[in-house]
């Protein structure tokens, strides 16, 4: 019988409850470990995850899950943790699955590439919408042509009269606010549907108006890439308004207008007999969602992770897509401080 593929998870948060999970209903993986500073979190959520290894003690937790004692450990810790607890793991010998953002700056999510490169450990981000069945299907029509070349598009990943509470509110822990918790989702969403270009230039405008806290919890960046698209991206906590739900897409193209979430794509067709135009509507296979972000991506993310680590396949959501994100938002910020726009090499 082949060995379950051994995870371990620092956190125990929303977050983490859903990897954990996900964890439980893959077949062939099992969670080993947990690592939270805080024992009543721990003791919460041990209650429902039970594991051989609960510590509060990082160094207790380190030397369990090093040199074998688990495979793959998903870091879904405050931001500002990731860098340090990723790295420390990798150097350990074990693969990492970290939460969006991968890193508060582009010099700590350069140091976590490097240490992956220089370790041989993956280094996945939780990119989840990449593992989406209506974002894939999206993703081939417009790599098989079906929307002509994309000239725009428009992304949206905005909580409407709400919004977190707790460390996401705190710039040391979070590193920024609407747009490092949800600003990313559009970022990344974006770039994946589109072939995943490399950004060029990034404008944005960013601001605080909805509470008494030191993030912002409004952002609208302009991005040009170098496969000549422009993309708007939108994020927002306790907005008014939204017109889609978290990574909501409108793509247009020179042939076509392709959406997710809605998912679709729509193309006019010519009539010469009338004269007139009838339009021709396609959707992706059905997936019946338990809700938007249904548990399943979830669930897709940890198999392909276990997938990794046995060395069946290569990563989908390696350093390249989380870095790529934040120097997006790095730069965003930037362009809002100074009211210029940033060229990115």
């Amino acid at each position: 019988m082949t060995q379950p593929i051994r995870f371990a998870m620092c956190g125990t948060g929303w977050v983490a409850q859903m990897y954990a999970r996900s964890i439980a209903a893959v077949p062939g993986v099992e969670l080993v470990a947990v690592h939270n500073h805080r024992q009543p979190s721990l003791d919460e959520f041990t209650a429902d995850h039970p594991v051989a290894v609960a510590t509060t003690d990082w160094d207790e937790f380190l030397s369990a899950v090093g040199d074998g004692g688990a495979d793959v450990a998903v870091v879904a810790t405050p931001n500002a943790l990731h860098a340090p607890q990723s790295i420390a793991l990798m150097r350990a010998g074990v693969h990492v699955l970290v939460e969006k953002p991968m890193a508060v700056s582009v010099e700590e999510a350069e140091e976590m590439a490097a240490v992956a490169d220089e370790t041989g450990r993956a280094l996945m981000t939780g990119h989840m919408w990449r593992f989406d069945p209506e974002a894939r299907w999206l993703r081939q029509e417009i790599a098989a042509g079906a929307l002509g070349r994309i000239i725009r598009t428009r992304s949206l990943s905005v909580h409407t009269w709400w919004g977190p509470s707790g460390w996401f509110q705190q710039r040391a822990l979070a590193g920024g606010g609407a747009l490092a918790d949800m600003g990313v989702h559009a970022i990344d969403t974006t770039r994946y549907l589109i072939g995943d270009p490399r950004p060029v230039r990034v404008t944005a405008r960013i601001g605080t108006y909805y509470g008494d806290y030191d993030v912002d919890d409004t952002a609208v960046l302009l991005i040009d890439w170098d496969n000549d698209t422009t993309s708007v991206v939108e994020a927002g906590w306790w907005q008014v308004q939204c017109d889609g739900p978290e990574a909501a897409t409108r793509l247009h193209g020179t042939r076509a207008f392709g959406s997710l979430f809605p998912t679709l794509v729509t193309r006019e067709l010519q009539s010469p007999e009338s004269g007139g135009s009838t339009f021709e509507e396609r959707t992706p296979p059905p997936f019946d969602r338990a809700e938007h972000c249904d548990p399943r991506l979830f669930e897709a993310q940890i198999a392909h992770a276990a997938d990794v680590a046995r060395g069946t396949t290569s990563p989908e959501n390696g350093p390249d897509v989380g870095l790529t994100a934040v120097r997006i938002m790095e730069a965003s910020y930037r362009s809002a401080r100074t009211g210029q726009e940033v060229a990115l090499a």
